[in-house]
């Protein structure tokens, strides 16, 4: 398992996870993390099956040294489809 996966894991089972660390980690944490999202292909996969198609952004906040992550998703109606071509 890599060290920022657990992060992911609880964000994407929960839809939300909070961090507390030192700031001048913030932006290594958060860089991860969209990492992760962007290495999870069975995510990703999920999402483009359901009917819409699911887009699924990752939000972030930080207040002092707390970082609060979230996810949005957001159904894709901007698909192209055959019929409409």
């Amino acid at each position: 398992m890599r060290q920022y996966e657990p992060i992911w894991i609880q964000v994407k089972t929960e839809g939300r996870c909070e961090i507390s660390t030192h700031r001048k980690w913030h932006k290594r944490i958060i860089h991860a993390m969209w990492k992760e999202k962007d290495l999870d292909l069975e995510y990703k996969l999920w999402c483009s099956e359901q009917s819409p198609p699911i887009k699924a952004r990752l939000s972030i906040q930080r207040t002092g040294t707390v970082i609060k992550f979230s996810l949005v998703l957001k159904s894709d109606l901007t698909q192209t489809t055959v019929d409409s071509i």
